[in-house]
């Protein structure tokens, strides 16, 4: 299984750019993918940063 994950990011001098996670498990045991990664509660949004 291959699990791919992409999301917005800024640097340290605030220039946009994005972060790039890739997964693959060779073994096919863990059934894991990049939906684990989602914030279905929206958490951000009880923490503005602007």
């Amino acid at each position: 299984m291959h699990s791919l994950a992409i999301t917005d990011a800024h640097s340290e001098d605030r220039r946009p750019g994005f972060i790039l996670v890739s997964a693959r498990d060779a073994t096919k045991r863990d059934r894991g993918n990049s939906d684990e990664l989602q914030d279905l509660t929206c958490t951000i949004a009880d923490h503005p940063t602007h």
